[in-house]
């Protein structure tokens, strides 16, 4: 607990930097691991229909 307790005191002035930085990346992966969703999802309503409407929108 001492060692966590020093490197936060070391932050100073990166608290939030150091906060807001594993959020934004946890985030970027999220929406990384939605893509083939989306894309499983645009064939399946859009194109294998053959619904041009439904892939644009």
């Amino acid at each position: 607990m001492y060692i966590i307790r020093k490197l936060l005191g070391q932050l100073g002035q990166y608290k939030l930097a150091a906060i807001l930085a594993p959020i934004f990346t946890l985030a970027a992966v999220g929406l990384e691991v939605l893509i083939p969703y989306v894309m499983a999802l645009l064939i399946d309503r859009g194109i294998s229909v053959g619904d041009m409407g439904q892939v644009f929108q």
